[in-house]
């Protein structure tokens, strides 16, 4: 009998990746950083407009609700296009003008110096006042228009705010 002759050879592992199998991992590899940077970028364009919208928001909510209380509280109002004045009860704060200087709006109780209301984050584009008269009632429209302060188009933000306002007391 014969006996057949077999050899054995030992099974061949394969240690690492061919040439191919790396190209094609690299390729995803690069499309899937390629699309989450992408979107990275979209969300930090985002959440800068967000942020330039808020503080000018914020600003001019802060600014409108300040001259609403000073007219409200008013004991008499001057006004002329860019600057209005109200009186007050308090020799401290008598008169208190409200005017658009430098970019920026100013508020100026009695012979104090005149600080701003507004930061330099925003700039404002115009404040105007307009006086409105009704038989012995006298009111203000305000009407004025903030911008974010920036040289970045991507975040730039404007908002306009127009209201109109009365004394509570009768004027003098």
């Amino acid at each position: 009998m014969s006996q057949l002759l077999t050899t054995h050879y030992p099974l061949q592992t394969r240690k690492g990746f061919t040439l191919v199998e790396l190209l094609i991992y690299s390729g995803l590899l690069i499309i899937v950083v390629g699309l989450f940077g992408g979107i990275l970028v979209t969300i930090t364009r985002i959440q800068s407009q967000q942020n330039a919208a808020r503080n000018v928001t914020l600003e001019a909510n802060f600014v409108m609700t300040t001259i609403k209380r000073l007219v409200r509280d008013s004991t008499y109002l001057t006004i002329t296009t860019s600057t209005l004045t109200v009186g007050t009860n308090s020799s401290t704060t008598d008169p208190t003008s409200i005017t658009q200087s430098n970019g920026a709006i100013t508020i100026q109780e009695a012979a104090s110096t005149a600080t701003n209301l507004t930061t330099s984050r925003v700039s404002i584009d115009s404040l105007a006042f307009t006086e409105l008269v009704s038989g012995s009632s006298q009111a203000v429209k305000i009407n004025m228009t903030l911008s974010f302060n920036t040289t970045n188009p991507q975040q730039s933000a404007t908002q306009t705010l127009e209201t109109t306002v009365a004394p509570l007391r009768k004027n003098n």
